[in-house]
């Protein structure tokens, strides 16, 4: 009997230690998806923002 409640209380930790290793991992691969998207947007918008401006200044366009 002890021996069968000692596997299960090792087995309940196990899966503790492991969740809560997943859980972390998660969320760490969570934020760099973030961060990599707002980079990603930040880029996007500099790359657009610096098409329009070149096509301005080449039309002679003050604005």
């Amino acid at each position: 009997m002890a021996k069968a409640l000692f596997w299960v209380a090792l087995g309940i930790v196990v899966l503790l230690v492991v969740g809560s290793i997943v859980v972390s991992l998660v969320k760490a691969l969570m934020s760099l998806a973030f961060y990599l998207i707002v980079g990603a947007l930040a880029v996007g918008a500099g790359w657009y923002l610096y098409q329009r401006l070149r096509s301005a200044a080449a039309r002679g366009n003050p604005r």
